[in-house]
This record gives C-alpha cells, sequence and structure tokens, in this order.
C-alpha cells in the first residue's frame, strides 16, 4: 500500500525518503512499524487516498484484525473499499466504529456461464481454431464449478488473468 501511495503523491516528505534509504542501506526490508509510521506521515498529504482490500475473508483471523485495527487508526482520511464473504461482516463492523454502507454482490451460475460464453465466443472470432466444442465445455464446467460462492470482483479478475496467461502462452 505503501508504494502505491508514494507512486501517486506529487511530493514525496524528506522524512519518508529518509527512512527508505536506512532500511535499503542495512539490506532490510520495512518493518509493519516503518511503514505504518510512513502512511501516517503520506496520507495527509494526499488530496484523495482510497484503499481496495480483495478477500478480507481469506486473511488469518489475527492478521485480519490486525489490518482492521490499521484501518480504523492509520488510514483515518482513506476512503476504504473492504471485499469479503457475509460472515466477516460482524467483525468488520466492530473493529471500524464508523457507519459503513455494505451490499451483498454474489455471481450466480447464469451470469458466469454468460461471460464465459461470451468471451469464448469473443476469442474463437478471432481464432477459430484454438477450441473446439469439447473443450469450450470442459472449460465453462471447471470454472463454474469452482467459482461457487466466489465474489463477483475476484471471479472477473480470475478471468482476465486467465486470458491473460492464455495470450501469453500463445506468443510463446
Amino acid at each position: 500500500m505503501l508504494r502505491q501511495f508514494l507512486t501517486t503523491a506529487s511530493y514525496v516528505p524528506e522524512t519518508i525518503i529518509t527512512t527508505l534509504q536506512s532500511i535499503k542501506k542495512k539490506g532490510q526490508r520495512a518493518e509493519i512499524g516503518d511503514i505504518s509510521k510512513m502512511i501516517k506521515v503520506l496520507l495527509p498529504r494526499l488530496h484523495h487516498s482510497f484503499l481496495c482490500l480483495d478477500a478480507l475473508d481469506e486473511l488469518e483471523s489475527r492478521t485480519r484484525f490486525t489490518l482492521l485495527k490499521a484501518l480504523r487508526t492509520e488510514f483515518g482520511s482513506a476512503r476504504i473499499f473492504l471485499t469479503g464473504r457475509p460472515h466477516i461482516e460482524p467483525e468488520v463492523n466492530e473493529a471500524l466504529p464508523t457507519q459503513l454502507d455494505s451490499m451483498h454482490i454474489e455471481a450466480n451460475e447464469g451470469d458466469i456461464r454468460g461471460f464465459l460464453i461470451h468471451e469464448i465466443e469473443e476469442d474463437m472470432n478471432i481464432n477459430p481454431d484454438d477450441m473446439n466444442e469439447q473443450l469450450r465445455e470442459e472449460i465453462l464446467e471447471a470454472i463454474i464449478g469452482k467459482a461457487g460462492g466466489m465474489y463477483v470482483l475476484y471471479f472477473f479478475i480470475h478471468i482476465l488473468f486467465l486470458k491473460y496467461i492464455r495470450l501469453v502462452s500463445l506468443r510463446l
């Protein structure tokens, strides 16, 4: 997160530069405490800051608690978008005392199938010899089977990643 904030900042305070240089000189990696301090210095200087944390439920509960505590104490001016399965909502509501807007979004099998068929047909129009009907059905069933209960954002990232891998492998 610090790296992303630093790349968008129009000005990086000297204290952050000094801290990063010192860590690099020692051949170490930044500790969470160092990162937290640098974020505290940097965030107020950013016009807008947004955090998007996906799949919060996949973190180990102790790590999730630490992250949520940091979001409450370290990222006060940031706009935060979290995704996770519904069972962690009470934990998030308890950790972040402000009023949260939440929305339950889950892809259903029909939506997933429609999206995949569209993407496969688009690819087949460009490269008709790359796939036959059997492969098409195997892909549909494999991805739909694994997507049960998966949230929409992760699903679409996963599909686009698979499409990118396919393009790279075709180039090799």
